[in-house]
């Protein structure tokens, strides 16, 4: 085995090491938090219950409970039997729970499955034989956290990756410096991932869970209109898979080496207008624009394009007209929305940033972020700007070199 193949095995498992390490702490440290707090919300419920339960021998009618809480609860008998039950969910009767039943400890808590679904429920001892019992699916949190797993295990094969890189150059004395930049891009962009991540679910997850739980209830749900809920929570299910993916995104981007291609970006910006068309139906697109050949990323540079021209349409009111141009590798898109106001255009291309006018309209706070990541790694500039009598401007300017 030669020196230099030695030499960058030994660079990779290293760097291997420390990835299963950073990967795995993260993966461990957020799912510690996002179950504890579900343990403290049931918890919560629990001591509500309690002392209802203690007193009557039953739980609180539909519109009675105090702490209005909407999850599964019921109470269990040190026999296994369920002599009070306030939701359809059929949760397993454990031997955990048996023993809290039977005053043998005084809670628990553990995970179990009904119907496929995963439930994080809490057990509680009411004295005489019995135990108060609420749960909460925890699906959504798992689904994130899957999301977040798959995402550290695909930059941990890029850090590896880099690191083979790395040992060679070690060994022949070349291009070290730029492999130890990509390392450590690599590790700042997990560590951002996660850091985007606890900041920006954490309120798609609570809404979620809280239609979850409302949806489990069934006939006792106190909704007026089952069907909305159902539809908003399907929305929010798909709001939460944008975020995650945009997320990935942008923590990939970070720690990218663009391929750079000979690219027709005049015809990249032509089927990212026919695409957000089809988004717009109502929204008129207007196009002018010059053939440009340019080298650079082709898939970062159609992602920015996209999130540019869908900024727009997202804006642009019914009946009234996008209108998008390039000329000399300037690429301009005018909307005909209601324009940026002058606080909030130093912070338009800040991850998670929402305009005076973002309340109410679709979005994730991260589609312009990514716009001036990818200008910034192609040695381009975006800007932003309002129009006199309403409307937004955007100006892609790409490198002259490019």
């Amino acid at each position: 085995m030669s020196l230099r193949l030695r030499v960058a095995l030994l660079t990779a498992a290293a760097v291997a090491v420390l990835e299963i390490v950073l990967v795995g702490s993260i993966y461990v440290f957020m799912s510690q938090r996002l179950y504890a707090q579900v343990e403290d919300e049931l918890r919560s419920t629990a001591a509500v219950l309690l002392p209802i339960v203690t007193s009557t021998g039953d739980l609180p009618r539909p519109g009675q409970d105090p702490g209005n809480v909407p999850n599964p609860r019921r109470v269990l008998t040190a026999e296994g039997r369920i002599v009070s039950t306030r939701s359809n969910v059929d949760l397993p009767v454990t031997p955990a729970a048996l023993s809290v039943a039977a005053g043998a400890q005084a809670s628990a808590v553990e995970i179990v499955r009904s119907a496929g679904e995963p439930y994080s429920v809490l057990s509680v001892s009411a004295g005489g034989g019995r135990a108060v019992q609420v749960a909460r699916s925890v699906a959504a949190i798992d689904a994130v956290l899957q999301q977040m797993l798959i995402a550290g295990v695909v930059l941990g094969a890029v850090g590896i990756i880099a690191a083979l890189a790395a040992g060679a150059a070690v060994a022949t004395g070349a291009r070290l410096e730029r492999v130890v930049q990509q390392l450590e891009r690599s590790r700042h962009a997990q560590r951002q991932l996660v850091a985007d991540a606890s900041h920006e679910l954490r309120a798609p997850l609570a809404t979620l869970r809280a239609n979850v739980e409302l949806l489990s209830l069934g006939r006792e749900a106190p909704v007026d209109d089952p069907d909305q809920l159902l539809a908003d929570t399907r929305a929010g299910i798909e709001d939460l898979t944008m975020v995650v993916g945009q997320l990935i995104d942008l923590a990939r981007e970070d720690q990218r080496v663009h391929a750079r291609v000979p690219i027709r970006l005049d015809e990249v910006v032509s089927d990212e207008i026919e695409r957000t068309q089809r988004r717009y139906p109502d929204v008129e697109f207007r196009a002018d624009l010059e053939p440009t050949t340019m080298t650079g990323d082709a898939e970062a540079l159609a992602r920015a394009v996209a999130n540019l021209i869908d900024n727009a349409g997202k804006w642009t009111p019914a009946g009234r007209a996008v209108e998008v141009t390039l000329r000399s590798k300037v690429l301009e898109v005018r909307d005909q929305g209601p324009g940026i106001e002058p606080s909030d255009l130093p912070h338009i291309f800040e991850r998670f940033y929402r305009g005076s006018h973002g309340a109410g309209v679709p979005g994730s706070g991260l589609g312009l972020a990514i716009v001036e990541q990818v200008m910034t790694s192609h040695g381009g500039t975006v800007v932003a700007s309002s129009r006199p009598g309403g409307g937004s401007v955007f100006t892609a300017r790409f490198a002259s070199s490019s």
